[in-house]
C-alpha cells in the first residue's frame, strides 16, 4: 500500500515538474496582445496578434526614430531666357518606408523663422520635385523642408536650405556695363550656363571675369549669341569669388542656391604680381561689419584697405585701417552681400566666413 501510494506521488510530482518546464520555456498562451510602438513620449497601439507568445513576456515595446531629412537643393528654372523667376526644387531622401509626406516650408527674410505650424507646400511620398512660379515677386526667398511619418513623427530640418538672393546690375555710360558682383549662396548647380539663363533672343550678359589673385592675370568667358553658347576659360560660377559682369541692359540677377550653415574660409594673397590686391566675393546673405571679420590690431593687421565698387557711376568707395589708432574708418562698414570687394593686404592671410545663422 505504501509502495503503491508512493509510486503514485512519484508521478504527480513528475507530471508537476513537466508542467511548469512548459511554461517556464514558452511562457504559455495568449488570447491577444498589442505591439506598442514609443516615439517622443507618444505611445500607440497596434492591432493585436494572437497565438503563442515567445518569451515570458507579454508586451513588446519598440522605439521607431525620426524619418531621415530631405536633401533640398533649387535653381532657377530655364523658361526661354533669363527671368527672375520661378525656382525649381528638387529632393530625396535615403530609404524609409514610413514616410508619408514632404511638408516643405518658405519665408522672404532670412532673418525671419519658419512658421512649422503651417506648410506652404504638402507633396505625396511619391512627388521629389517643385517649381515655386510665385518666387519672382520676392527678391529674397528661402525654403526648408521636413519629413512626415505615417506614425506623426518628423524629421530634423533639411540641411540644404535653399535661398534666393537677387542684386541690381547696371549698364551705364559711367561703369562701362561693367559690374562688380559676387554670389552669396552656394549654386546648387555652379555651371555658368545655370546661373545665368540666357538665349539668343533674350541674354543681358556678354562676358564675365574672374581674376587669378595669385597672378593679376583674369580668366574670361564669353556668351556667344549666334551659336547659343558659353565658351572660355571657366564654366563655373563659385562661392567666394568676385566676378566682372559685363552686360548689355539692366536687370535684376538672381542667385539660387543652398544657403549652408558652414563657416567657410577664402586665401588672400600678398605677391608682386598682385600688389596685394585681391578681388573677393561676400559668401554670405548677411550683412557683417569688416572689424568683426577682420581682427586686426595695431602689433598684428593684415589687411590695410576695402574697396567697395559703385556700379552705377563706376567710382569706388573706400575703408582703411589707421593702426596707430586701432581704427577702420572710410566710406562704409559692413561686407554686404551680392557686392565684389577688392582687399588690399600686406601678406598671405585666411579670411573666414562665418555660418549663415540668423
Amino acid at each position: 500500500m505504501n509502495q503503491q501510494y508512493s509510486e503514485i506521488l512519484l508521478l504527480i510530482t513528475i507530471i508537476v515538474l513537466f508542467i511548469t518546464l512548459i511554461i517556464l520555456n514558452f511562457g504559455g498562451y495568449e488570447e491577444e496582445r498589442s505591439l506598442i510602438f514609443k516615439k517622443e513620449g507618444i505611445v500607440a497601439g497596434i492591432p493585436a496578434i494572437t497565438g503563442m507568445s515567445a518569451g515570458p513576456v507579454n508586451t513588446a515595446v519598440f522605439v521607431l526614430g525620426q524619418p531621415p531629412a530631405p536633401n533640398l537643393s533649387g535653381w532657377l528654372q530655364n523658361l526661354g531666357g533669363y527671368s527672375n523667376g520661378t525656382i525649381f526644387l528638387n529632393w530625396s531622401t535615403s530609404y524609409f518606408p514610413d514616410i508619408k509626406e514632404f511638408l516643405l516650408y518658405k519665408k522672404t527674410n532670412f532673418s525671419a523663422d519658419y512658421n512649422f505650424n503651417s506648410p506652404d507646400q504638402t507633396f505625396s511620398n511619391t512627388t521629389f520635385n517643385y517649381s515655386d512660379t510665385a518666387a519672382s515677386v520676392e527678391p529674397e526667398v528661402y525654403y526648408t523642408m521636413l519629413s512626415n511619418a505615417s506614425y506623426g513623427s518628423v524629421s530634423d530640418y533639411s540641411k540644404s536650405e535653399i535661398g534666393k538672393h537677387t542684386r541690381n546690375l547696371y549698364s551705364t555710360g559711367s561703369n562701362r556695363q561693367m559690374n562688380l558682383v559676387s554670389i552669396p549662396i552656394d549654386p546648387s548647380k555652379k555651371s555658368v550656363d545655370v546661373v545665368f539663363i540666357q538665349t539668343p533672343s533674350n541674354f543681358n550678359v556678354t562676358q564675365i571675369y574672374r581674376r587669378n589673385d595669385i597672378t593679376g592675370f583674369y580668366y574670361v568667358v564669353d556668351y556667344y549669341d549666334d551659336i547659343d553658347l558659353w565658351y572660355g576659360d571657366f564654366y563655373d560660377i563659385e562661392l567666394g569669388y568676385a566676378y566682372w559682369v559685363k552686360i548689355r541692359n539692366s536687370f535684376n540677377f538672381s542667385s539660387v542656391g543652398s544657403v549652408a550653415p558652414a563657416n567657410r574660409s577664402w586665401p588672400l594673397y600678398t605677391t608682386a604680381s598682385n600688389r596685394g590686391m585681391n578681388m573677393v566675393g561676400w559668401a554670405s546673405v548677411l550683412s557683417k561689419p569688416i572689424e568683426d571679420v577682420f581682427s586686426n590690431t595695431p602689433s598684428n593687421f593684415n589687411v590695410t584697405q576695402i574697396y567697395r565698387r559703385n556700379d552705377i557711376t563706376g567710382f569706388y568707395y573706400v575703408v582703411d585701417y589707421y593702426d596707430d589708432i586701432d581704427l577702420w574708418y572710410g566710406d562704409f562698414y559692413d561686407f554686404e552681400p551680392g557686392y565684389g570687394y577688392w582687399i588690399k593686404t600686406n601678406r598671405n592671410m585666411t579670411m573666414k566666413y562665418e555660418a549663415n545663422v540668423r
